[in-house]
């Protein structure tokens, strides 16, 4: 059996993290230039410095990203040859479903974070669909999951467009675009 599902799960998920701004590992500073042009945002102290809540708020997302970021690493950790001398289709799937499940437990973790996070008002919405989307894209990996175990290696295909992967784009463009730096 090729072992080409493996690393098509794992390209998936990585590119899910990225997109859905799970970290990026960089650690942009935070200024007034950082803020995107032609918007305003409330958290801005009136000398034009980011205020405080906004710094704390960019600060906790930045490290909560890292951490789902650190997912990608861990999330396809076997080593290569230890797949490669799968002892079959079963053993592929069996890596997988433990790979998604340790994923599965990681976001909803992330959305429990999520929940204690205060966010400044003007992305309180948007920080509320985000850690919705969170709990949607964890739930929706058990229909994934399921899949994966009866040897339906096809259905790794969808976890880039399943609704809560979606809804955290959304939920992060929309945060990104208040001008705060959380990716």
């Amino acid at each position: 059996m090729s072992k080409a599902p493996l690393a098509f799960a794992l390209v998936s998920l990585a590119l899910v993290c990225l997109t859905a701004g799970c970290g990026s590992g960089s650690k942009a500073s935070t200024s007034i230039a950082a803020t995107t042009p032609g918007t305003s945002t409330t958290a801005n102290a009136p000398s034009g410095e980011p205020s405080a809540g906004k710094i704390a708020y960019e600060r906790k997302m930045q490290r909560l990203g890292n951490q789902l970021g650190a997912v990608q690493g861990d999330v396809g950790s076997y080593d290569q040859m230890v797949i490669d001398n799968a002892s079959g289709e079963q053993t592929t799937a069996t890596l997988i479903t433990k790979e998604l499940t340790m994923l599965q437990r990681r976001l909803r973790r992330a959305a429990a974070q999520l929940a204690a996070i205060n966010p400044p008002a003007d992305v309180r919405s948007a920080h509320g669909a985000l850690r919705r989307g969170v709990l949607e894209y964890a739930s929706e990996l058990t229909g994934v999951i399921a899949l994966v175990r009866t040897g339906n290696f096809n259905a790794l295909e969808s976890i880039a467009n399943l609704k809560g992967v979606l809804a955290m784009q959304t939920a992060t463009t929309a945060i990104t675009r208040k001008g705060y730096i959380i990716i």
